[in-house]
């Protein structure tokens, strides 16, 4: 997973992009691929993930009655708010899966 306009060729590795720091429909689609990818694993399969800064905004799933446009609503007064990494932690955890 990537911002828009960062990805660059992997081989064999798949790279997703998506909006940030405000997720969109491609943030969905890319969570629930990761999600989807990871139902035919097998015990004995090794799954190398890295994950840095902007993944709540990369790779989002709402959850409950949250729409997308609750999610960037939330996505904009935290990031009018000068919210620290911590809160936004706090906060993605509440409001979704990913």
């Amino acid at each position: 997973m990537t911002r828009d306009g960062h990805a660059v060729p992997a081989g064999r590795i798949k790279i997703l992009e998506a909006s940030h720091p405000e997720p969109d429909l491609r943030s969905i689609s890319a969570a629930r691929e990761i999600m989807a990818a990871e139902q035919g694993l097998k015990d004995d399969d090794l799954v190398i993930a890295l994950m840095s800064g902007g993944g709540s905004a990369l790779m989002t799933m709402p959850t409950g009655n949250m729409s997308l446009a609750d999610k960037q609503a939330v996505n904009r007064e935290l990031l009018a708010s000068d919210a620290t990494i911590e809160r936004w932690r706090r906060l993605n955890r509440l409001f979704e899966l990913t």
